[in-house]
């Protein structure tokens, strides 16, 4: 039956009937389809709490690393590859000035890394992030 199910692993099994003992079943192929729904995340960890606030970028040259509040499925060496399917993550700079840009790195699926800068320098700038991936890892 077509639907939507949770579960870490499951089984299938076919149970086939005839009503007449003089047919013959012949199966040629069953299958199925497995897919994740995305999911976004706009949470991350404080503390011991997770929070949607604003964050704050500081002005570290290494920059502020951000832990989603749920980690993201991101794949495994048989089932797509390690980090094959990563998060996409959006930023919003709040009150952003003119030459204002931000660096992403070190995406993975509990998290990123962000600087925001003005030209060559570090700023300290509230931002907001979005990402969205697959699942929840574990």
């Amino acid at each position: 039956a077509n639907g939507t199910f949770k579960g870490r692993g499951f089984q299938f099994r076919l149970n086939l009937t005839s009503e007449n003992t003089g047919h013959n079943i012949n199966v040629i192929q069953a299958g199925f389809v497995a897919s994740f729904e995305s999911r976004t995340e706009r949470s991350y960890v404080s503390g011991s709490s997770t929070s949607t606030a604003p964050l704050q970028s500081g002005t570290s040259s290494s920059g502020l690393d951000v832990t989603f509040g749920k980690p993201f499925f991101v794949g495994t060496s048989s089932l797509g590859g390690a980090n094959a399917f990563l998060p996409s993550v959006g930023i919003t700079i709040e009150n952003a000035s003119a030459g204002d840009y931000f660096v992403l790195s070190g995406v993975t699926g509990t998290g990123f890394n962000i600087k925001i800068k003005n030209g060559t320098s570090f700023i300290d700038k509230q931002f907001t992030f979005q990402a969205v991936g697959y699942g929840k890892g574990v």
